[in-house]
């Protein structure tokens, strides 16, 4: 994500393509909303996207802010984690999932995905209504 350059980036088409990702495949990724608002929003002054910043910065300043936030023992990387989890909890599929965020294989993908306490009860609670009208009260 840090060698994104604008070639790279379609706005328009709420896409961009990721040529050398850490499998070793390109990749088209769709953008969402969000993404595109705050791409729009930066200036396009240099050929990179984020020119300037490097890894070891930006897992220094995602530390600080988590810090801050008050969010401890998380990294940069989980955010992907949160975003897997996130997208399987409002219902995505996990091989979507997948290949929106790029593991090679089905059982990555469920590594990153962890679902909530909460999720997990609203789950079992559906068993409630597939059970109601069959069993006598």
């Amino acid at each position: 994500m840090l060698s994104l350059t604008w070639d790279d980036v379609n706005l328009e088409r709420r896409v961009m393509f990721l040529p050398d990702t850490k499998n070793g495949e390109p990749k088209a990724v769709p953008l969402n909303s969000l993404a595109v608002e705050v791409l729009e929003c930066l200036p396009q002054t240099d050929d990179l996207v984020l020119p300037g910043v490097d890894g070891a910065r930006l897992s220094v300043e995602t530390k600080r802010l988590f810090k801050r936030l008050g969010i401890k023992d998380a990294s940069f990387h989980t955010l992907r984690h949160t975003a897997a989890s996130w997208l399987v909890m409002q219902g995505a599929d996990l091989y979507s999932v997948g290949q929106l965020l790029g593991p090679k294989t089905l059982k990555m993908t469920k590594r990153y995905a962890h679902l909530s306490p909460g999720y997990m009860q609203a789950t079992a609670g559906k068993l409630d209504t597939a059970f109601a009208g069959v069993l006598p009260e």
